[in-house]
């Protein structure tokens, strides 16, 4: 369930990032506009131009509605999750776990088969230990006993050593041996799992937040030159469609960096899985 989770939670919350981003490029393509618009009234851009950034608009639109219709399929994804009848916005958890690889599950579940086989293996080694048993009885009466007494007692001590049972113990105390050995090599097997599935995910995690840095660097390169581009555009000194090209790749960029943001926290959520941690 964790992993579908983190998945569902995962698309929805990219969704969301696209939303904003096809917002955020809509808001560009209508500055285009209005730039191109003024751009035209001082005689410094044809009205066809000016008509690219009127189409760049309306394709903004159409992202806009998209992304909304696919931020609401996520939801309800989550709300069939989780069923539930309305649609329901899951949120990826960011703090990553300190812990170590003997909380995982797998691990735990390991060492305890391994303690069983020990105890196991002991009771059957102690089966060469002879059986003492004891015996106390005690009387009282009214008449006096042989002994002159009105009381008497008895002790009973017995001790039972089997000496030879045809090999019998020693196969079930060569078998403990076995499975004794068997369950240590499989909780230290479980252990390495444990310790490699950490360090891969520390490495993910580490990837996603230098894919996250890179993102955010070239959507404000981006963002520089579709402001210079923009500017240019109301100048006359830059075409609409060089201007439209600027502002395509801002929204890539900005979609990219959503998208990276996102790969950060499912990245950690695997560490904190890793850890044995759940959601």
């Amino acid at each position: 369930l964790d992993a579908a989770l983190v998945q569902v939670a995962a698309a929805g919350a990219v969704a969301e990032g696209v939303l904003g981003a096809s917002e955020r490029g809509l808001e560009t393509a209508q500055a285009h506009l209005a730039a191109a618009q003024r751009a035209e009234k001082a005689g410094l851009l044809a009205p066809v131009a000016r008509m690219v950034t009127e189409a760049d608009v309306l394709r903004r639109e159409q992202d806009v509605a998209k992304a909304r219709a696919d931020l609401a399929a996520a939801r309800r994804a989550a709300g069939v999750l989780l069923a539930s009848e309305e649609p329901v916005t899951i949120e990826l958890p960011a703090a990553v776990p300190t812990g170590g690889e003997g909380e995982v599950p797998e691990v735990i579940a390991a060492d305890a088969m391994a303690t069983a086989a020990r105890r196991k293996q002991t009771a059957t080694t102690l089966t060469y230990v002879p059986v003492v048993g004891a015996v106390f009885t005690g009387m009282a009466s009214d008449e006096e006993f042989l002994n002159g007494e009105n009381t008497q007692w008895k002790v009973q001590i017995g001790l039972q050593w089997t000496l030879f049972d045809g090999g019998a113990r020693e196969g079930k105390i060569a078998e403990a041996a076995a499975q004794r050995r068997a369950a240590e090599a499989q909780a230290e097997s479980a252990r390495l799992k444990a310790a490699q599935a950490v360090a891969d995910a520390q490495d993910q995690v580490e990837l996603a937040r230098t894919r996250d840095a890179l993102a955010q660097k070239q959507l404000a390169v981006a963002k520089e030159a579709e402001r210079i581009s923009r500017r240019g555009l109301e100048e006359g000194n830059v075409g609409a469609i060089d201007a439209r090209d600027a502002a395509e790749r801002v929204f890539q960029a900005d979609v990219a960096a959503e998208t990276a943001k996102v790969g950060v926290l499912v990245a950690e959520s695997n560490l904190r899985r890793a850890h044995g941690g759940g959601w």
